[in-house]
């Protein structure tokens, strides 16, 4: 389950972001994860977060290990 991500420009209604783009979201933009939230919310936070560190991880070593 993955969120695709728009500009504002090019979307003609309102969309709300299901519980897995929240948390994913709140995670990119550096968010402290939220409480009292569904699997989901957790699923796409987690998953973004282990996503960062390990591209973080890859550009310090310059290569896979």
């Amino acid at each position: 389950q993955m969120a695709w991500w728009v500009k504002a420009d090019e979307v003609e209604e309102h969309v709300e972001f299901d519980d897995y783009a929240k948390g994913e979201y709140d995670c990119l933009q550096g968010y402290d994860a939220l409480e009292n939230q569904s699997d989901d919310y957790y699923n796409g936070y987690g998953n973004q977060y282990a996503s960062e560190q390990i591209n973080n991880h890859i550009s310090e070593l310059g290569r896979l290990l």
